[in-house]
């Protein structure tokens, strides 16, 4: 039951924050790698704020403020529509229809291959990195035990005090609806297919058709050393999906002008 209160939490707040998002202008896919990284913005916030009073650990007042902030999100992008494409001229496609398919389907399937293993993997493994279980995963109980980002120690090492906590607030969630230790690679996992999707994205802005995004995210993705950041729980993979979404909004904001790619970006 808690593992569902979860999910449809975050689809909550995707939801809503999709609904300020919609253009005809942007694409799905670049509009979904928004709605993500707004999603991670509101649960830094929602966090930040109720740190204030000390508050960081009550359940109900973290869901209705992150809701919240998601209405807020959502209503101030309205106010700052898309009026007009950002996306490049396209590139010429040279090979036949027939060999695209089949590019697309050895694609697809040994996609669907790595990501069904690595699911496998997350659910049969506990994550166990030695940074991770020394220091990241416990300043998340750390803080919620204490309700604030305030430091928790004048004593300990300087990498659980000082280490930048937006990436250890993506496990804030996990903690308030309960979930077991293998939760805890649900942030990196999403992170790597976050830069799967936002590869996509970016290609097709810069004009690729879909099977050349494609094959690049793939091609990045299943690179030896990304991929296996997957399961990794390291924050290398996590700090590079904001930074690669990020460029994504900056190149539309400089080729299209719109102040809501700026802003996300």
């Amino acid at each position: 039951m808690l593992q569902l209160l979860y999910l449809v939490f975050l689809a909550s707040l995707a939801w809503i924050v999709l609904g300020g998002l919609r253009s005809p202008h942007r694409s799905l896919s670049a509009s979904l790698v928004a709605a993500i990284i707004l999603v991670w913005v509101d649960l830094v916030l929602t966090a930040q704020l109720l740190s204030l009073f000390r508050a960081m650990n009550v359940t109900f007042a973290y869901v209705l403020l992150a809701l919240a902030f998601a209405w807020l999100m959502a209503a101030g992008l309205k106010k700052l529509p898309l009026t007009g494409p950002a996306h490049g001229p396209g590139f010429v496609w040279m090979l036949s229809p027939a060999t695209t398919r089949l590019i697309g389907w050895l694609l697809a399937l040994s996609a669907l291959a790595v990501l069904v293993a690595n699911l496998i993997m997350a659910h049969g493994l506990l994550p166990a990195n030695p940074d991770s279980t020394t220091y990241r995963f416990p300043r998340v109980y750390w803080y919620f035990g204490q309700g604030s980002l305030m430091h928790f120690s004048n004593a300990a090492e300087p990498r659980p005090i000082y280490y930048p906590f937006n990436g250890s607030l993506l496990y804030l969630p996990l903690v308030h609806f309960q979930l077991g230790p293998r939760s805890f690679s649900l942030p990196s996992l999403g992170a790597w297919l976050g830069v799967a999707l936002t590869t996509y994205a970016f290609a097709r802005d810069l004009g690729g058709p879909r099977i050349a995004a494609a094959a690049t995210a793939w091609l990045i993705c299943l690179t030896p050393n990304v991929l296996i950041q997957a399961l990794s729980t390291n924050d290398e993979i996590i700090a590079a999906l904001p930074l690669l979404a990020g460029l994504m909004f900056l190149h539309r904001w400089h080729r299209g002008g719109q102040r809501q790619d700026s802003l996300i970006g």
